[in-house]
């Protein structure tokens, strides 16, 4: 199993605490390992939060379970355990 260097959500501070603390918020369970990976370049990290906002909270033709369903069914189909 490879690991990734991470930033400890103790440790973060600047726009890496602002993202983890709105992660963590949002989810209520902590900050999502996909998040933690990409700790050593908050800006990377940011531009995935605000696609994730983007695709998963905005208003679209579909409700958010049917989203939810749709990505469920691609993360099983392509054998994801995300």
């Amino acid at each position: 199993m490879p690991y990734v260097h991470a930033v400890p959500e103790a440790e973060a501070t600047g726009l890496l605490k602002e993202l983890y603390d709105r992660s963590r918020s949002r989810s209520g369970l902590g900050v999502s390992n996909l998040y933690k990976a990409q700790s050593l370049r908050p800006e990377h990290m940011y531009r995935a939060f605000e696609l994730a906002n983007l695709l998963q909270f905005q208003e679209f033709e579909l409700t958010g379970v049917q989203r939810e369903m749709i990505a469920t069914s691609v993360s099983a189909i392509n054998r994801c355990k995300f």
